[in-house]
């Protein structure tokens, strides 16, 4: 069965599974390595970075945020 997600879902799943806070590259090689996103920029990691940094705390204009960035590219889960 394939599950379709966002890059947004596919890092949420991944730092939900960790339980803990996770540097930027580290989310990326395990969405990778699952298999939950196939990213065809030409530059992922930075998409990425921009999907989380959009959906986080520290984007004034997120309505409901799910990353909290807690150091320098890496961030948890909201809650």
């Amino acid at each position: 069965m394939v599950i379709f997600m966002t890059i947004a879902q596919a890092a949420q799943l991944v730092l939900q599974d960790a339980g803990k806070a996770m540097h930027i590259d580290d989310i990326y090689a395990e969405i990778l390595r699952r298999e939950l996103y196939t990213f065809r920029a030409k530059k992922p990691k930075s998409v990425l970075s921009n999907t989380i940094r959009g959906k986080s705390t520290a984007n004034s204009k997120a309505v409901e945020p799910v990353f909290r960035l807690v150091a320098n590219n890496t961030y948890e889960l909201v809650g």
